[in-house]
């Protein structure tokens, strides 16, 4: 486990198991409002079940943009009613957006075990190459 995964498990966890033994991680960067984040977070999930087996965790850094957004109870609606399986983090101090350096909703940062960050890309473009990765 790197220190960047223990920096981002430090806030307040939502659906997060042992979320610390895995190869690849995607760290996506979305809000629960924005219905992009919604649909790349449901892709990621998806991803998950599929490759995680061969080492793929996803992390999402929730990034709260109205007041509903901090609760918690929020947060497990949409994770339940759009069926998203991955372990959550609430940034509503934006502490991980500065930590990272974050401009961008969504944002989606692959990094390995050894917190080297092996790609970033904001929005929905170039999400194919995860499953390239990990392959």
């Amino acid at each position: 486990m790197g220190s960047i995964i223990d920096e981002i498990l430090s806030g307040e966890k939502i659906n997060c198991h042992d979320e610390t033994h895995y190869r690849y991680y995607v760290i996506l960067f979305w809000s629960p409002s924005d219905i992009r984040g919604i649909r790349i977070a449901g892709y990621f999930s998806s991803r998950k079940r599929e490759f995680q087996d061969k080492g793929l965790n996803v992390i999402g850094i929730m990034v709260p943009e109205t007041e509903p957004e901090k609760k918690r109870e929020y947060i497990n609606g949409v994770l339940r009613d759009y069926e998203i399986d991955i372990c959550s983090v609430i940034d509503s101090d934006l502490y991980l957006w500065a930590y990272f350096n974050n401009q961008f909703l969504p944002n989606v940062i692959i990094m390995d075990d050894h917190d080297n960050m092996l790609e970033e890309s904001s929005g929905s473009d170039n999400i194919g190459s995860v499953e390239e990765m990990i392959d």
